[in-house]
């Protein structure tokens, strides 16, 4: 293929599969480089492009198209991953994703891309087609409530993944709970404290909330990792310190 058809006809690319398309020689490789000069492709990071000519001359490149291109076994997580799910995109100009390399934060156009070594292997992912057609994989909506509460601060905080929670109206809760089964007292606190509040709307029942509260450990856990927590936000039936006035992050879950 021609550079010139190439770049005109693909919105993002590596350089790898750049060459192997049009030829791995240093003629095409100084193609790339004047096209990159001459504004018809826009340097993301170190091997990454995207397209800015032909169809794709000023084109709004989707952010987790750049992300799946960077990394083909990326999977979006955390905020983006509810944004996937919930419907509501680019409220922060940040995606975020798990990746197995050395592939970490970098910034095009604005939007920082953050990405974050997986935190077990064997997370639940599933594909969400996109309006160009495109599926891209994220976690599923049981596995981000257990990563967010897990890692709030990955997700811009206790208030943020709360707010989101309270915009979700259905989740499948014996997934949610099957997943739980693996994980430690203090996140099993916390998300059993959120299924309590979305009970009715989540439809869980007395059984899984008591079954929760059996497993848990003595305590104390604390509803963030860095153990912040206010005077007289405490939950003994959870042994969960809050980091603010329980009525706060109460109306924060509620909406």
């Amino acid at each position: 293929m021609l550079s010139k058809d190439f770049i005109e006809t693909t919105a993002v690319f590596t350089t790898k599969g750049y060459l192997e398309s049009c030829g791995n020689t240093q003629a095409h490789r100084n193609l790339l480089n004047r096209s990159v000069r001459a504004g018809k492709a826009l340097k993301i990071k170190q091997g990454l492009y995207a397209s800015n000519a032909g169809k794709y001359r000023d084109y709004i490149h989707s952010y987790y198209s750049i992300v799946k291109v960077a990394d083909q076994n990326a999977i979006l997580c955390y905020n983006s991953a509810y944004e996937l799910f919930v419907g509501q995109h680019n409220i922060i100009s940040t995606t975020t994703f798990f990746t197995n390399t050395n592939l970490r934060s970098f910034e095009f156009q604005g939007h920082e891309y953050r990405g974050f070594p997986f935190l077990k292997e064997d997370l639940q992912t599933r594909g969400y087609r996109q309006l160009d057609g495109s599926v891209v994989k994220g976690t599923t909506p049981e596995q981000t409530i257990i990563d967010s509460l897990t890692k709030p601060d990955r997700c811009f905080g206790i208030e943020n993944v709360l707010r989101i929670l309270s915009t979700l109206d259905r989740i499948n809760s014996m997934e949610l709970i099957n997943l739980l089964s693996d994980e430690t007292s203090p996140v099993r606190a916390r998300v059993g404290w959120v299924l309590e509040q979305k009970r009715e709307i989540w439809h869980i029942s007395d059984e899984s909330i008591a079954q929760l509260q059996e497993n848990l450990d003595n305590g104390p856990f604390y509803f963030t990792p860095d153990h912040k927590r206010a005077k007289g936000a405490y939950s003994s039936k959870w042994h969960l310190y809050f980091p603010e006035p329980l009525t706060t992050i109460e109306d924060w879950i509620n909406g």
